[in-house]
């Protein structure tokens, strides 16, 4: 894997399970690995609404700033 996409196998599986949370919350992309991996458990546990839902609440909540992964 590392040789065809550069990464290793740990990195890719992140960014597999990044990729529902981050397309749910941000559907222009405009979301990082980190704040997906934030919010991969809480929609694994609570679904779509609740993941989207805190999401939104914590980008209110910084205002102008740009939402980290630790703010999730």
């Amino acid at each position: 894997m590392a040789d065809v996409w550069d990464m290793k196998r740990a990195h890719a599986y992140r960014m597999i399970e990044g990729w529902r949370p981050a397309a749910l919350v941000s559907p222009i992309g405009d979301t990082n690995e980190g704040q997906a991996r934030e919010l991969a458990p809480v929609l694994k546990e609570y679904g779509p609404e609740v993941t989207v839902t805190l999401y939104r609440e914590v980008k209110e909540l910084r205002g102008e700033r740009r939402v980290t992964a630790a703010d999730l």
